[in-house]
């Protein structure tokens, strides 16, 4: 069994796995993953939506430099679209109608398709939608669905015909720097490369402590979902996504269902998070509250694990406190829609090359993926 690689992955959800994929072109790749499969938690959980609808300009930045490669995937990465265009809806309260506008007016030159509506228009592409937010909403109409078990597959994959090993149940035990490479140990093997990418997600924090790297604050966060049976009230599967502006709530017609969550951030311990029964019992109150919705029985709930650097920024780079450690964490919620341009930003970090240049004319640069950005917020 190969024991020597260029680089270990440490994690196998979507931004280990995606990085693995650019990376493998050039390294020999090995990705360590805890769990009986890839993607197990937050990516296996994720309601993916591609919106470029971001005030967060870094977020925004690496969306756009993502939208291309989900669009139109190299030739053989899916057999199928990884995207479906459904569109995205931003409401707001009529209250709020003016911030609506002001957003509006500042993201239109980054999404030039983006179409201000009201009133009536707003029913006509969120049909249940309350009353108390017709006043102004966003049209997004180049936004999509993504098909999460695709992509992921995809890059699966791809780094597996470039020679990187997936290794899952192989949870890491110890991790050493030893005469100018990382020794990891795991429960069964130990392995040996140049550089370690910390893709553990919310366990990027245990990660780094037991590496002894820079001590960033990862702050992992639940966040409960719902589905429930859909209205009489004409084709769901043509529903767009539904946004609050303010990020309080979305819904969104889900393979018959409608699927709905309070978009709640309660601070969580990495584990295999499950939802609790209040959490439902919120969510199902705020469906209610945005929609002309009722629950009358939910068919299927979940949690997720989303996990934040303390400004809610990514972080891609090198720990200036060890050699050849680097951290790929903070993806929050945006993980499968960014992974296509933080992965060749990882790549591009690993080999010297830097940040790509069309991601850098978008607004990605290493400075706004370094560690450094963080101490701001420490």
């Amino acid at each position: 069994m190969l024991k020597e690689f260029d680089c270990i992955v440490i994690g196998g959800g979507i931004a280990g796995i995606s990085a693995s994929y650019f990376l493998s072109s050039d390294f020999r790749v090995l990705v360590l993953e805890m769990e009986q499969l890839p993607g197990y938690h937050a990516t296996g959980r994720s309601a993916a939506t591609y919106t470029a609808f971001w005030s967060n300009k870094l977020i925004r930045s690496v969306a756009l430099g993502s939208r291309e490669f989900l669009v139109n995937p190299p030739k053989g990465f899916s057999e199928v679209p990884v995207a479906e265009k459904k569109g995205a809806l931003y409401f707001s309260e009529l209250s709020d109608a003016d911030l609506m506008s002001a957003k509006y007016e500042n993201l239109q030159t980054y999404i030039p398709s983006l179409e201000l509506l009201r009133g009536a228009a707003i029913l006509e592409k969120s049909p249940m939608l309350g009353e108390q937010f017709l006043g102004a909403a966003a049209w997004e109409p180049d936004a999509f669905e993504i098909d999460v078990h695709n992509l992921l597959s995809g890059y699966l994959k791809g780094a597996k015909e470039n020679g990187t090993i997936i290794r899952l149940n192989s949870k890491v035990a110890n991790l050493e720097r030893k005469l100018g490479r990382w020794e990891v140990t795991t429960d069964e093997d130990t392995f040996y490369a140049a550089t370690i990418i910390n893709a553990a997600g919310a366990w990027a924090g245990e990660i780094g402590r037991l590496a002894g790297a820079s001590d960033i604050t990862i702050s992992p966060r639940r966040r409960t979902v719902i589905t429930f049976d859909a209205p009489e009230a004409g084709d769901i599967t043509r529903w767009p996504i539904s946004l609050e502006i303010n990020g309080k709530f979305y819904f969104k017609g889900d393979a018959g269902r409608v699927l709905a969550t309070a978009c709640d951030e309660t601070p969580w311990h990495p584990c295999d998070v499950q939802p609790e029964e209040l959490d439902i019992a919120i969510t199902a109150q705020e469906v209610e509250k945005y929609t002309r919705m009722e629950v009358n029985r939910v068919a299927q709930s979940w949690a997720g694990l989303r996990t934040f650097t303390p400004n809610h920024q990514p972080v891609v780079d090198y720990d200036p406190a060890l050699s050849g450690f680097v951290w790929l964490v903070g993806q929050g919620g945006w993980g499968v829609l960014t992974s296509p341009a933080l992965g060749r930003c990882c790549a591009g970090v690993v080999s010297g090359r830097g940040i790509p240049s069309d991601l850098m004319d978008l607004g990605c640069d290493a400075a706004g993926l370094a560690i450094d950005q963080l101490k701001a917020c420490n």
